[in-house]
């Protein structure tokens, strides 16, 4: 607060105003407000969603959003330090707080690195960034579920390793690399690398790039680029692998296996179960890869050749537009000259006559003018549509690059993993199983025991043809 000196009282009280004027005699001082130090998130913190809507307008609880993931050295958070609150005080020279601010802590673990400064974060590697309960943020390679992937999570689909602890319930998806589960109720996985499922597997599906190992398999589908590795037993399912089947200590019942690299097993069915058909020697996961892929550079092409004919569409009728765009400036220069040479006439500009055509060429540029700029507006859409055409050409060469390097690596894989068709049972084969080779097959009529099963060459009537050949009397492993 300031006070005024006796002076300039009376020198107030002298003037000729005193009656009519105010005269400040004291002055007070604002508090100054200060600002709560905050922190601004550039990731999502909170990514799931109430779900996503569908192409018809439905709401799937199923997807909750994807999950966020940041590349080396994004910005994660910035703080914005708070601004310390200025004291104020009244006309009686008394003090006038302000409200108190308060500041806050940017908080950071693994896979975090903080700017010089202590104001911002940033993401030393690869992953999903992480806010938790303490607000501290950290990234990493691994998604982790701690618990199971049901409605609560929503699928998920994150291009790294996942790690889901619970289980995989039914209807539910876990899209990713590296997948690692505790067990599968009914859900879908498809891994570009290696599964493993901790304990066992009922009525899901897998399909992996790489190598499945898992408890036992019940009721499910599984497609596999490696090999199937299963501790106990394989029960009603439909498996087909680039790799072998591998049953450590178990069985197989009911079930279709279709296997490149050849089949190993304890027992191989049971007497009261459908007997199983096993088809060795065969890479029937590759020749599927190979024509989807097909299938899809196929599909590719067409959507270019189609994109291909409305770019030449639209560059006939741009040209076209463009030519009769300047047809019409043409017209306009000529009907302003005519304008500017009759307004320079000798005869007299007020004559009838003179002002009547002076009148209709100043419609006609008018008119000449609209369709002028409605042409150019219609040039500008069409050069905009042809812009967005070939940005959309460009990604299909994009994805055509990748699938033909995609198809190129599985070609390769193909010649340098000829199969094997061979199946080594160390326990019983039971009765109906069917064995089917790359070009042979055979029905087994008795029980065989601790047996090596294998097509090959073998001499008939003076001749050679293929078969499938038992052995018996192989060492149990």
């Amino acid at each position: 607060m300031a006070w005024l000196n006796r002076s300039e009282v009376e020198k107030f009280i002298d003037s000729s105003g005193f009656r009519v004027n105010s005269f400040q005699v004291a002055r007070g001082t604002d508090p100054k407000p200060g600002k709560d130090a905050r922190i601004e998130y550039f990731f999502e913190t909170d990514h799931l969603k109430a779900g996503d809507i569908d192409e018809n307008g439905n709401i799937d609880f199923k997807d909750r959003g994807p999950i966020p993931w940041v590349k080396k050295g994004s910005l994660l958070a910035k703080k914005f330090p708070m601004a310390e609150a200025g004291e104020g005080r009244n006309i009686l020279d008394q003090v006038i707080l302000s409200p108190a601010v308060s500041d806050i802590s940017l908080k950071y673990g693994k896979g975090v690195i903080c700017s010089s400064d202590g104001l911002e974060l940033y993401a030393e590697i690869s992953g999903t960034p992480t806010l938790d309960r303490s607000n501290k943020i950290q990234v990493s390679r691994v998604f982790t579920a701690p618990n199971d992937v049901n409605f609560e999570t929503g699928h998920i689909d994150y291009d790294g390793e996942i790690v889901i602890k619970g289980t995989l319930k039914a209807g539910f998806k876990a899209i990713g690399h590296v997948i690692r589960v505790g067990t599968v109720d009914g859900g879908e996985i498809r891994a570009t690398g290696d599964v493993t499922v901790l304990n066992g597997m009922i009525g899901g599906t897998v399909y992996a790039r790489g190598n499945v190992s898992i408890k036992f398999v019940q009721n499910s589908t599984i497609y596999c680029l490696g090999n199937l590795t299963v501790d106990k037993e394989i029960l009603d399912s439909r498996i087909v692998t680039s790799g072998a089947v591998i049953i450590k200590n178990g069985e197989i019942i009911s079930s279709d296996i279709t296997c490149n690299k050849g089949l190993f097993t304890q027992h191989l069915g049971t007497e009261k179960s459908v007997p199983n058909t096993v088809t060795f020697g065969v890479d029937t996961f590759t020749t599927r890869e190979l024509k989807n892929i097909q299938d899809r550079i196929e599909h590719t092409m067409d959507e270019q050749e189609l994109i291909f004919e409305k770019l030449n569409s639209l560059s006939v009728e741009i040209f076209r537009d463009t030519t009769n765009t300047l047809g019409l400036v043409h017209k306009i220069d000529r009907a302003r000259q005519e304008n500017f040479l009759l307004s320079k006439s000798p005869e007299d500009t007020t004559s009838r006559g003179l002002k009547s055509q002076i009148q209709v060429n100043k419609r006609l540029l008018v008119r000449l003018d609209r369709e002028l700029n409605h042409l150019i507006d219609r040039i500008e859409k069409k050069k905009s549509r042809r812009k967005k055409f070939k940005a959309e050409l460009s990604q299909l060469e994009s994805t055509l690059e990748k699938l033909r390097s995609e198809q190129g690596n599985f070609t390769q894989w193909k010649q340098r993993n000829p199969g094997v068709a061979q199946a080594v049972v160390t326990g019983q084969v039971i009765p109906g199983t069917l064995i089917k080779g790359p070009d042979v097959s055979l029905e087994i009529t008795n029980i065989r025991k601790n047996v090596k099963i294998f097509q090959t060459l073998a001499a008939q009537n003076g001749d050679t043809a293929l078969e499938i050949e038992i052995v018996d009397n192989i060492r149990p492993k």
